[in-house]
């Protein structure tokens, strides 16, 4: 009977096969599964002591249901397990890629967790349950509002009356119980972050040498996101590169440099995971290739068992310095002929690096076309090396032809060779003059900032008015100039902030389509961190080259990234200006075709001065031939003023200004005894006084000028001339309300009158 039942089954299921292998195959999918589910956990804290919220979801290829129940470790503050094991949620079923959210309470700060999984698949025959950790060694640090960075977006107020109270047991907050509902934020759509990721092999953390990773963000355009670096050995755990294994904020496409100091010596993968802006679960970037930290050894191999971290040893033994000259003094000339750029490099033969084996590498860049790199061009001390490039159509629409040069000073025992200076040359045209006056990029030169432009206060705020071929013209009123910069005593340029959150301007970038390449989009910057609250007023400038600038875009606009469409934009216009007022002045940055942006004041006027030096020689008047004036050029004793005028303030305690307005002079020449002549100084500024200081022709004894008052209003001095006039003059320029003041010229170049008869 038995024997008939066996051969009744298999005739059945014969004949059953042809229908199973089409509209009925299904119903055997899953059954003899193997592949198992990935589980996904993200642990977050909340606001209220002792809580986290989780979140968590599986993938799986085939299966759309898994049988499960939620489980939690309490394995203290040494790792090791107490056999504290809770049952956060009892068995349910969770569907296949569904997110579904618990909160953990009754934590204890300082205590690392595990938390994992019984599961079994709900269509396998295999009903065992199996057990997988999903989230190990998570470590509550207690409250988000005082340590999560990433919760600022994520936390929710909670009322006193629903904080557990510290004995309360690690379960699940029950999905039935009633709880007031906090006030709901916005929320801001998830945008997974594309990310960049590289290693660079060597040059980091000191005499250690040890590599870096070089991430970024590809599409986060102005907008925060955050990252951890992990690594692994083998197949172990994951653990981030930082002993706090806290995210890390950024902002926008900037690239972050992390090191890998901290780290034993051995091979480690790598990964990186981001998290958008408005985004819940991360997104992971892993390595390809394995990064090698040193050489392995035993002790290595050794130390490795405890955990990827030791005490850095760079603490104890910090890197030398490497001497290198400051400046070498390279010098380069260019000229166009036609449509090719030809010229030369040289080095002095009393340079400090003649000995150095030094080299420039030289680079042609037409921005949103193309770089033209010539390589490496040997410098030998007293010998002129040339270089010589072609340029088609293209290159030849722009009105400014600038190579970078860039020293490099080879180092034995160094990775890469040392960038000792760059500066720029500018290619003129065959007619034209074909030299170009180099500028080293080297901070702390103290004759960087030896002469100002003269339009310095043309595009500070508020920025009105209108443009001319001399530049900018304002009136009285929208007058701004710094008083800080008219001091002598003033150390740097730059406005010294006394808040800082008054930062300088960063980030500044020129977006281009692909559809113009030759004008740009749009332009972007990160504000200071005072504007990024309410906003600051801020203006953009544009022009072909720092003295035909024209106001193009005017704004406040609050948030930590700025951005302004530039519509209509001439294609000579590659020269860009930004200016933000800020509470604690102005603070500007500049974008330089083929160079890219500088940031701070004194930067912009270093770069506006290749362009129209400072004038600072003062107007002179006309010496007259000797033999028309009494001997020793002194006026007769009926000539001279009944008293000379001793001035309260004297000359000698104030300096000539830094930055010298221009002295003009109205009087027929040759200036004859009798007649009228002003002396003025091109500066107005409310609360500032003036005074016209003479030193008499065969004197040294400076004494306000006869027919003229002292810290008086106006910048302008009329006098009756007399032959006791003549002589040399400087103009004080004084405000009493911050007791400082400056002279008008140095002693050495006064303004000098000869009054004949």
């Amino acid at each position: 009977m038995k024997k008939r039942l066996h051969h009744l089954l298999v005739m059945m299921l014969l004949g059953c096969s042809p229908i199973l292998s089409f509209s009925q195959a299904d119903l055997f999918d899953g059954l003899f599964e193997k592949e198992a589910p990935r589980f996904f956990v993200q642990a977050e804290p909340t606001v209220v002591p002792g809580e986290v919220r989780v979140i968590y979801h599986f993938t799986h290829s085939k299966a759309s249901t898994v049988e499960a129940s939620l489980w939690s470790d309490d394995l203290g503050t040494n790792l090791r397990n107490t056999g504290k094991r809770t049952l956060v949620r009892s068995l349910h079923n969770m569907g296949n890629r569904q997110r579904d959210t618990v909160y953990l309470t009754g934590l204890t700060p300082q205590h690392v967790y595990n938390i994992g999984f019984d599961y079994r698949l709900s269509s396998a025959l295999n009903r065992k349950f199996s057990t997988v950790i999903a989230r190990q060694d998570f470590r509550y640090e207690g409250p988000a509002a005082e340590t999560a960075p990433l919760q600022s977006r994520l936390a929710k107020t909670s009322s006193p009356a629903t904080q557990p109270k510290p004995q309360q047991a690690l379960t699940a907050k029950s999905p039935n119980a009633v709880l007031p509902s906090p006030p709901k934020a916005p929320e801001i759509p998830c945008k997974n972050p594309e990310i960049k990721l590289q290693v660079d092999p060597a040059g980091y953390c000191g005499s250690m040498n040890r590599p870096a990773v070089l991430l970024s963000c590809t599409n986060c355009q102005g907008t925060p996101w955050d990252f951890i670096v992990e690594v692994r050995m083998g197949n172990g755990p994951w653990a981030p590169t930082r002993v706090d294994g806290r995210p890390q904020a950024a902002l926008g496409t900037a690239p972050r440099t992390e090191p890998l100091c901290m780290l034993a010596e051995g091979a480690y993968q790598l990964r990186v995971l981001a998290w958008g802006q408005g985004c819940d679960l991360p997104v992971e970037k892993i390595l390809g290739t394995s990064v090698r930290i040193g050489q392995p050894t035993d002790e290595g191999q050794s130390a490795q068992a405890g955990g990827p971290f030791q005490p850095s040893p760079y603490r104890q033994s910090p890197a030398e310095a490497v001497k290198v000259p400051e400046l070498c003094g390279v010098t380069g000339r260019a000229q166009l002929t036609g449509n090719t750029i030809r010229g030369h490099l040289s080095l002095p033969l009393n340079s400090a690096c003649a000995p150095l084996n030094a080299y420039a590498e030289l680079t042609y860049t037409n921005p949103g076309y193309r770089d033209i790199n010539f390589g490496q061009i040997k410098l030998y001390p007293g010998m002129e090396m040339p270089f010589e490039v072609d340029l088609d159509e293209r290159d030849m629409q722009r009105g400014i032809h600038t190579l970078k040069a860039t020293v490099f000073i080879p180092k034995p025992g160094l990775p890469r060779p040392i960038p000792a200076e760059t500066f720029y040359i500018r290619a003129f045209a065959e007619e034209a003059p074909a030299t170009a006056q180099r500028q080293p990029v080297i901070p702390g030169l103290e004759d960087r900032m030896a002469n100002a432009p003269k339009d310095y206060n043309e595009p500070q705020a508020p920025m009105q008015g209108t443009i001319s071929s001399r530049g900018i013209e304002r009136n009285e009123d929208n007058l701004y100039i710094d008083e800080a910069l008219l001091r002598e005593d003033a150390a740097t340029i730059n406005v010294t902030a006394t808040d800082p959150n008054c930062t300088q301007i960063q980030d500044l970038q020129l977006v281009y389509s692909p559809t113009q390449p030759d004008r740009p989009l749009y332009i972007s910057w990160l504000s200071p961190r005072c504007c990024q609250e309410a906003g600051c007023k801020y203006t953009v400038w544009a022009g072909p080259d720092p003295d035909k600038l024209s106001l193009v875009v005017t704004g406040q606009k609050a948030g930590a990234q700025v951005s302004e469409l530039l519509q209509n934009m001439p294609a000579r216009y590659n020269y860009f200006e930004v200016v933000v007022e800020t509470t604690n002045g102005a603070r500007k940055a500049a974008y330089i075709p083929a160079q890219g942006p500088i940031y701070g004041i004194e930067d912009v006027l270093a770069y506006r001065d290749r362009f129209s030096p400072q004038y600072s020689d003062p107007i002179k008047g006309q010496r007259i031939a000797s033999g028309s004036t009494t001997a020793g050029n002194t006026p007769p004793a009926s000539d001279l003023p009944n008293e000379a005028l001793q001035p309260k303030l004297p000359i000698d305690q104030f300096k000539p200004c830094r930055y010298q307005r221009k002295t003009t002079l109205a009087a027929e020449q040759p200036i004859q005894s009798g007649e009228t002549v002003t002396i003025a100084y091109d500066f107005n500024e409310p609360g500032h006084q003036f005074t016209l200081y003479h030193q008499a022709s065969g004197s040294t004894a400076w004494t306000i000028a006869p027919g003229t008052k002292e810290l008086q209003s106006s910048p302008e001095f009329e006098l009756k001339a007399r032959d006791y006039h003549s002589g040399k003059y400087l103009i004080l320029v004084y405000k009493a309300a911050s007791n400082w003041g400056c002279l008008s010229a140095p002693f050495s170049s006064p303004l000098e009158l000869n009054v004949v008869r």
